[in-house]
């Protein structure tokens, strides 16, 4: 009954069904109760996190016919994955952009072959004007709610093939909307017990923004939601906790957990939530999930740092 409201909401024309948004699950090699779910690997420049909260957000900027209006940094994985979307759309964009802070690298670098000139205004922006659709940082606003719904959704289909429930889920939170889907999703619709862990990359009004998402979802439901407080645990990263801060010990993750695992993360937010994830679990009891929310792209922008801790180099 439950799922099925989600269903109905996730499958309306409001989600754009060309999005591949169904990652797999698989466990980890050196903690067999961790498991880790692969949105990373929906797409190379923009992952699965974000896919989701554009599928809904696409098609409401097609419709409004107006100019989008991004604000953010040159480094910014949301500026240069929605770009790319508003590109293959066709959909005229206004960047405003914080002053870089230095060389063209990383993100930075695929963002220049993306734009020209007349297209950014350097400094930020204090007042949108009237004729652009405004997107704040992250895609944190309703209408990316609906295709953030699609993630508690895939990890019930990923329950199915394993066989078993998660007991424990974590994810990573920047502005926090992919957060607030899972646990809106999880918690408030499906009624899972599964405890949720928040791992903060910076102080956000988190409570707020739970609740101004769930009276989102509650009209779109046409029903009351009751979220179970209990289940919900707020934390911050064990290393690297200021926002944008790395440090060797991050960098050290990455490397091991590309020659042990296989897989990529980026020193921003992955590598400072497995980091978090590693710590905890010994004090957890159960199946353990961990969201990879993608961003090794941005590794292109950490070449010095890393290759010294690479036994090839």
């Amino acid at each position: 009954m439950y799922e099925g409201k989600l269903k109905t909401l996730c499958q309306s024309p409001m989600i754009l069904d060309s999005f591949p948004l169904h990652s797999r699950v698989h466990s980890m090699q050196e903690i067999s109760s961790l498991y880790v779910k692969r949105e990373d690997e929906l797409g190379f420049g923009i992952s699965g996190s974000k896919l989701r909260k554009y599928a809904s957000l696409l098609p409401i900027l097609k419709q409004s016919g107006k100019t989008v209006a991004l604000v953010g940094s040159v480094y910014s994985n949301h500026v240069l994955s929605l770009l790319q979307l508003l590109r293959q759309e066709g959909i005229s964009v206004k960047l405003f952009l914080e002053e870089p802070r230095g060389k063209i690298q990383g993100n930075y670098f695929f963002l220049s072959l993306l734009l020209q000139k007349e297209e950014v205004e350097w400094g930020g922006i204090e007042h949108v004007p009237a004729e652009l659709f405004y997107i704040p940082p992250g895609a944190c606003m309703k209408e990316a709610l609906p295709g953030g719904l699609t993630l508690p959704l895939d990890i019930l289909e990923n329950e199915r093939k394993l066989g078993f429930a998660f007991d424990h889920i974590f994810i990573d939170a920047g502005t926090g909307m992919s957060a607030a889907a899972l646990v809106l999703g999880m918690n408030a619709v499906l009624k899972r017990k599964t405890k949720i862990h928040i791992v903060f990359m910076r102080k956000i009004a988190w409570n707020a923004l739970l609740q101004e998402q769930k009276e989102v979802l509650e009209g779109l439901l046409q029903e009351r939601l009751e979220i179970q407080e209990e289940n919900i645990r707020c934390l911050f990263p064990v290393t690297g906790k200021s926002f944008g801060s790395c440090n060797q010990t991050l960098f050290r993750e990455i490397v091991h957990t590309a020659q042990k695992e296989g897989i990529f993360l980026d020193p921003l937010y992955t590598a400072k939530l497995l980091c978090t994830v590693k710590q905890e679990v010994s004090s957890l009891q159960g199946k353990i999930l961990w969201i990879h929310s993608g961003g090794a792209l941005s590794l292109t922008g950490f070449f010095g740092r890393l290759l010294p801790l690479c036994d090839m180099v």
